[in-house]
């Protein structure tokens, strides 16, 4: 990476380049018209997780699997995620089976992404927090270029860095909103089906429910993906046919 890639842009924000309403209505907008898609590719990401949560209990040594298993399958859910979006968006059909072969079809790339991303993150925030919010609004796109453009783990870093330039005071207007939102459901959640129904059954619904909370944030980063392309580059969801 370019040294210039790191230094912090300490603009006044401009809202108007990635209007956060636009953007979080949108996303809700698509998620109450697709609920089956889009609900139903987080279900899909969750089911495998609380099998295997479900096993530790009898068999305690499977529980060393259940990090990397749920790092895999949330990571291909999110590419899966970036193509079920530009599919609706461009009014073509799709289904979870091809959302979820898009995902498979780019794991690799996918996953080493995600691990170059979160460890730079991880590390950034050990160090008094800032450097690693700075390297979230970088790479905040890193997964939809992944999965949509093709390119390398690398080079969709790379990318991410580029194409949220001049967006990074929007994309954390838009995280903490979405953040605070998400939290407060999956506390309500948590207190109501884990306190009455305790830790594992009460965990399992809570899982569940998060699948509708967890669906929204990930359309919300699509969209953010493909907004910052419009505006950068004058490429218009229309004009990525080409792509799948």
């Amino acid at each position: 990476f370019n040294t210039g890639d790191f230094k912090p842009d300490f603009s006044k924000p401009d809202f108007n380049k990635l209007p956060i309403g636009s953007v979080l209505s949108r996303a809700l907008d698509l998620l109450k018209k697709n609920p089956g898609l889009f609900i139903g590719l987080m279900v899909i990401a969750s089911i495998i997780p609380i099998i295997l949560t479900i096993f530790t209990y009898a068999v305690p040594t499977l529980a060393i699997l259940v990090t990397p298993v749920n790092f895999i399958i949330s990571t291909v859910m999110q590419g899966a995620m970036a193509f079920a979006v530009y599919q609706v968006l461009t009014g073509h059909a799709t289904s979870l089976n091809d959302a979820v072969k898009r995902g498979l079809s780019r794991i690799v790339t996918l996953a080493v992404a995600a691990i170059i991303t979160g460890i730079g993150i991880g590390i950034g925030m050990i160090f008094l927090v800032v450097p690693g919010v700075f390297l979230l609004l970088c790479w905040f796109v890193t997964i939809p270029v992944a999965a949509v453009e093709g390119l390398g783990a690398i080079d969709s870093i790379q990318r991410s860095m580029e194409l949220t330039k001049g967006f990074r005071w929007n994309i954390l207007a838009i995280i903490i909103i979405v953040g605070i939102v998400t939290g407060i459901v999956a506390a309500i959640a948590g207190a109501i089906f884990v306190g009455v129904l305790g830790y594992l059954l009460g965990g399992i619904i809570v899982s569940l429910v998060l699948c509708i909370p967890t669906a929204y944030v990930n359309i919300v980063n699509s969209i953010i993906y493909f907004d910052i392309r419009e505006a950068k580059e004058g490429v218009s969801i229309d004009k990525l046919t080409t792509v799948f």
